[in-house]
């Protein structure tokens, strides 16, 4: 099966879309499906086509913690981290409903960086929504902790 990677027209150059469709691997899960975990060496980097995907990390007491969801042409900016730098996941993705990703193959992130301009501008798009949907989760409890006091 291959994947349907229309919904990147208007996001990537055609050549960058041509060889996503030759590099990426297409992959399916079901609801609760683990599609990366703890402490796992972080091969490729996904780009969600379809679904959910919720991304975890521990905190210092083993308790897991939601950072955020991944829906369509979202991919997790963890995983690009840890591809880049060759180290074990420090977060949990499990899917929240049946998703279609595509796997980006860690060897091809750096040199699509370098190559197509709409490469990085997604990446720091994602690495930029991240951050502001944590400032907006530690905003959230810091004023819940105020309003309890």
């Amino acid at each position: 099966m291959t994947a349907n990677l229309d919904i990147f027209n208007t996001i990537f150059e055609p050549q960058l879309i041509q060889e996503i469709q030759q590099f990426g691997i297409f992959q399916t899960f079901k609801d609760g499906d683990l599609i990366m975990d703890y402490g796992k060496y972080v091969r490729m980097m996904p780009i969600v086509l379809k679904g959910t995907v919720k991304v975890y990390r521990l905190d210092e007491k083993k308790n897991e913690i939601l950072l955020y969801y991944l829906s369509s042409n979202e991919s997790c900016s963890m995983a690009y981290s840890c591809c880049l730098e060759a180290k074990k996941s420090e977060v949990k993705a499990v899917a929240e409903d049946n998703v279609e990703l595509i796997a980006i193959p860690h060897v091809k992130l750096d040199d699509w960086l370098c190559a197509y301009p709409s490469w990085k501008n997604y990446i720091m798009r994602s690495f930029n929504e991240r951050f502001i949907e944590l400032l907006k989760s530690i905003e959230s409890l810091l004023f819940t902790n105020l309003m309890n006091v």
